[in-house]
């Protein structure tokens, strides 16, 4: 109770000395007062403004990278390396040799058909002339013709039988291709020991690559040297 009076006379006199002022003297603290509180306010906004900028510039720019996986030959992570295929399969000498032996297969098949589908061609016109000229009786033309539709039957399936040939050389070559690459590059990588060994060429899946992991010649030259050992 005797706070609450002490606190109240303060008050009472505090009133008592404001009215006693001038008017002019009201004006004047009342404007002092308004204007400090004012200036308070801005110096309180302009704290807090800086103290978010500073924390924004904190987190943005001292905000550590985060860790990537090292890629290199000889630090930690995975070693990688590749091969150019475009660059193997236009120097290795045995993908040459079975690319001119299935062109030479394909070219010979492809003549053979030709021949077989001139002189078809020329006995179906014969026979139409026959017809047309009323020089063979019904009986001949049924004959004739039972015989033309059997050979067309008989050119559509060697001509299918052509192109499974082809078919057939064309994945026993690239089997034998890519069984002599991969013992090529087990082969070296008995030293290297490379964790990943990639397949790099235009429009592949790897976009870009260091020309320093590119392992291509040393893989052509192992190539090269088994082919020739072969032969």
């Amino acid at each position: 109770m005797m706070e609450e009076n002490t606190n109240n006379n303060s008050d009472s006199v505090n009133n008592e000395l404001y009215n006693t002022l001038p008017e002019d003297n009201k004006k004047s603290t009342t404007t002092c007062c308004t204007n400090k509180c004012d200036k308070m306010f801005r110096i309180m906004n302009v704290l807090t403004f800086t103290g978010v900028i500073v924390l924004f510039i904190l987190y943005f720019c001292c905000k550590k990278p985060s860790e990537k996986a090292t890629v290199n030959n000889k630090g930690t992570g995975y070693s990688i390396a590749y091969v150019n295929s475009d660059s193997l399969m236009h120097e290795y000498k045995l993908f040459e040799v079975y690319k001119t032996s299935l062109e030479g297969s394909k070219k010979r098949m492809e003549d053979d058909m030709a021949v077989k589908a001139k002189k078809f061609e020329q006995d179906v016109a014969d026979y139409q002339k026959k017809v047309q000229s009323y020089s063979i009786t019904s009986d001949q033309a049924q004959k004739v013709e039972g015989e033309l539709k059997q050979r067309q039957q008989q050119l559509l399936d060697l001509k299918d039988n052509l192109s499974n040939q082809l078919a057939q050389m064309e994945l026993a070559n690239q089997t034998a291709l890519f069984d002599s690459i991969i013992s090529a590059l087990k082969s070296y990588n008995v030293n290297q020991k490379f964790d990943y060994i990639l397949g790099y060429s235009k429009g592949s899946g790897i976009l870009l690559a260091n020309e320093k992991y590119d392992i291509t010649p040393s893989i052509v030259e192992i190539l090269n040297k088994n082919y020739d050992k072969k032969k």
